[in-house]
């Protein structure tokens, strides 16, 4: 199996006369168009709930990580769930070595306690594909330029099969 990536995001976006293109200077379907130009409103940020959209860790003002989720309530709770094992597991040892759950978590409970955090949800996404929602949450990871953010919104790889691919298993 061989993946072939990008060099650039290709859900970053930009507009030049009234054409939406991404940085590897394709287009952008249109069928996006509208969603891309409702992000650029203002909005205000809201309490979780389950729906499917982009929310965002803050501490105070300040934007530490944006996500994106078909079910943002589910998400959240896995955050603090794997914050809470990472703090755990930082009081259980003196060094870290092998990781438990991802290592912006551990980044997370070294400097933030759970409490300071809030999780807010920035927008509601409906009828959302997940590519919509990958360019959602570029838009606001732009935006917000968050701490934790490590990567850019989830670059899109893809995937070729050889034809003895299978041969190969099967020895």
């Amino acid at each position: 199996m061989k993946i072939v990536k990008y060099k650039t995001p290709v859900y970053r976006v930009h507009k030049k006369k009234n054409i939406w293109y991404n940085y590897n200077k394709q287009k952008v379907d249109k069928k996006y168009y509208a969603l891309l130009e409702s992000l650029r409103e203002p909005k205000k940020l809201g309490n979780i709930r389950a729906c499917s959209g982009i929310y965002g860790i803050f501490y105070k003002d300040k934007c530490l990580y944006v996500g994106q989720s078909f079910n943002v309530a589910r998400r959240v709770s896995e955050h603090k769930n794997n914050y809470k094992k990472a703090k755990k597991h930082i009081k259980s040892v003196k060094r870290v070595r092998k990781l438990k759950v991802e290592y912006k978590y551990y980044e997370l409970a070294r400097a933030y306690n759970l409490s300071e955090l809030r999780f807010k949800l920035i927008a509601v996404i409906k009828n959302a594909d997940q590519i919509a929602l990958t360019y959602a949450e570029q838009f606001f990871i732009d935006l917000y330029k968050p701490k934790f953010n490590h990567a850019m919104a989830r670059p899109t790889f893809k995937v070729r099969r050889k034809s003895n691919d299978r041969r190969n298993l099967a020895k």
